[in-house]
């Protein structure tokens, strides 16, 4: 018989309740800030102090219309944040992947719930997380209705106090508003958004050019004279909803120009065109924003290829 330490408590195997309990008190507290941001007639978030579920009232039907539904988290982005001990910019990268996707199809994002698994969970770094939530949720106008924070001491390894944050989001998309690429044709002109930093996709690449340049501290190399490595790949997520939002109209309202498919550049970078584009149809991309400094000098740093790089990053 092995002779080893005696576990006799949740505590002692590495989880501590009254800590999490904690933790779940602070981030269900950021969520009720959160619902009202988006007046929709139809769904309304309630509070559920001693629930396990998020609550969303249904005030009328969608007569024809559909619930559209997508998941997503920030990736490895998050292992930046634990290198530079900052996680209150991460909720703009959430919603940003959450809500750009949903109001791809022409659907007006109106809440979700996220999920974060954690190594060991602290009220410091949840109230950072919950305060970049809370701030994004009020760009997009949505609300984050619920979550679940989870200790996960053996399974969540990396960095610093390593966590995995993902989300679910749901919107609704009136019937007759549906965006999918099928309306295409020939001469339609392409419009860019310009984005602000890296996003969610491509940090591994990122991070392994970096790490190869500069060694294991590289997220405190210095990136021209203001920023250094980390600050630069921890840049928060521009969220893009609003406007799309604005031009479609939302739920109820007319649309401000003929928009006939949006695609969300993202991982596979600018070939996520051909998800919407009809068979046999391409795209001419001209006058192109020049891909920010940092996406330059990691092309350099690589190296990687123009085509390998408009492929892994938004550029």
């Amino acid at each position: 018989m092995v002779e080893g330490k005696e576990y006799k408590s949740y505590r002692q195997a590495g989880v501590d309740i009254k800590r999490g309990e904690e933790c779940s008190r602070i981030a269900y507290e950021a969520s009720q800030k959160t619902f009202s941001n988006q007046d929709v007639e139809i769904l309304e978030p309630e509070k559920l102090e001693a629930g396990f579920s998020g609550l969303l009232k249904i005030n009328s039907e969608l007569k024809g219309g559909y619930i559209v539904k997508n998941s997503d988290g920030v990736g490895s982005k998050a292992l930046v944040a634990q290198r530079m001990d900052r996680h209150d910019t991460l909720g703009y990268d959430l919603v940003a992947m959450l809500a750009d996707d949903s109001v791809s199809t022409g659907a007006l994002p109106v809440g979700g719930t996220n999920t974060i698994d954690i190594h060991h969970a602290e009220p410091e770094l949840i109230a950072g997380l919950m305060r970049g939530l809370v701030e994004a949720c009020e760009v997009a106008n949505l609300s984050m209705v619920g979550g679940e924070i989870a200790e996960l001491p053996h399974q969540v390894k990396g960095y610093s106090d390593p966590y995995i944050w993902n989300g679910d989001l749901f919107g609704i998309l009136a019937r007759g508003k549906r965006i999918d690429g099928s309306s295409i044709t020939p001469g339609d002109s392409i419009v860019g958004l310009q984005s602000r930093g890296i996003r969610s996709n491509g940090l591994t690449l990122a991070r392994k050019i970096c790490d190869s340049s500069f060694g294991e501290d590289w997220h405190e190399e210095p990136f021209g004279q203001d920023s250094s490595w980390g600050e630069v790949l921890l840049k928060p997520s521009r969220i893009c909803t609003p406007a799309i939002v604005d031009l479609v109209g939302g739920y109820k309202g007319n649309a401000r120009a003929d928009i006939t498919g949006i695609v969300h550049i993202t991982g596979g970078g600018i070939s996520n065109l051909k998800r919407i584009l009809p068979e046999g149809m391409g795209a001419l991309l001209t006058n192109l924003f020049t891909p920010q400094e940092e996406f330059l000098e990691l092309q350099r740093l690589g190296p990687v290829s123009d085509e390998e790089a408009y492929r892994t990053w938004n550029m």
